[in-house]
């Protein structure tokens, strides 16, 4: 039987009381709590869709308006995109810890109606609060 194998120290039931048979389904090594194999092909699979998807918006965008990835304007696509980028990400990992946080969106829009009213004041001043509160929380 498994649990007789010389060389064994510990039983083959986890501390988590999920029996070991439906472990060896889960987990390669069930004394050892390593995850199954990771399918890196679907992780490339996916990466390689979003690359696409990508370049597809963009061709799109430059066959409606090529003025848009020039210059100015690019620098402005770009920016709006890394602010974006930030919330997926703030989302994301919020989601990744298993405690989403329903308060991204609101803080976003918070943080774009501070700017909006301190805009004109320049960049230190409408952006030196911001940071100073979310440096204290």
């Amino acid at each position: 039987m498994g649990y007789e194998e010389a060389g064994r120290d510990r039983s083959a039931e986890p501390s988590s009381g999920v029996p070991a048979a439906v472990l060896e389904n889960v987990f390669d090594d069930p004394t050892q709590g390593e995850p199954g194999r990771d399918r890196v092909g679907v992780h490339l699979g996916w990466e390689l869709l979003l690359l696409v998807g990508v370049a597809a918006v963009g061709w799109l965008l430059w066959r409606e308006d090529p003025a848009a990835l020039r210059d100015g304007n690019l620098r402005t696509l770009l920016i709006d995109a890394v602010g974006l980028g930030l919330l997926a990400l703030a989302a994301g990992l919020s989601l990744r810890t298993a405690a989403p946080n329903l308060a991204v969106g609101p803080v976003a829009v918070a943080a774009a109606l501070h700017y909006a009213e301190q805009g004109d004041r320049g960049l230190p001043a409408s952006v030196g609060p911001a940071v100073a509160v979310a440096a204290g929380g």
